[in-house]
């Protein structure tokens, strides 16, 4: 799997332990799940606490729907 510049994480525990693992050196990783428990290798760890906003997330569903961002799901198939 090729290396990432920054991973969002709103899962947490196992999902985030290994989150650190697939970003770029100097990438950085998001969570507002818990404080992140691993550090990524020469990168940061950010944690956040957040206020469920449904027209927020209407409107960033929104945007990915016209195209204006491309968010990336699951795993990339084999190269």
């Amino acid at each position: 799997m090729g290396r990432v510049d920054v991973v969002f994480d709103a899962v947490g525990g196992e999902v985030l332990d290994r989150s650190a693992a697939v970003l770029r050196p100097g990438g950085t990783l998001v969570t507002i799940a818990h404080p992140p428990t691993l550090r990524p290798e020469d990168g940061r760890a950010v944690y956040f606490i957040v206020e469920p906003n449904r027209d927020h997330l209407v409107q960033v569903v929104r945007i990915c729907r016209e195209g204006d961002c491309a968010p990336w799901w699951g795993r990339p198939s084999a190269r």
